[in-house]
């Protein structure tokens, strides 16, 4: 199991479920990721209508250049 979903995966878990009506619980195992992340992926679809994170959903980006100088002065 990788560590990130590629962008084509995470939109194969919308097609999955909306179009297909597969359940979370197989399409986890046909994408070979765990529940949890199919069940995320489809909140962050059905709130923000896209499958890429966005700064503002209370979660910092990894590559945020703000929060990398924060943490080099701190």
């Amino acid at each position: 199991m990788s560590g990130h979903l590629s962008v084509r995966d995470r939109w194969r878990i919308i097609s999955l479920s909306l179009d297909q009506g597969m359940p979370p619980n197989q399409i986890a195992i046909v994408i070979n990721c765990t529940r949890r992340t199919v069940f995320n992926i489809l909140r962050l679809f059905r709130e923000t209508n896209d499958v890429t994170e966005r700064e503002g959903r209370g979660r910092t980006l990894l590559n945020n250049t703000k929060r990398i100088q924060d943490s080099i002065i701190a």
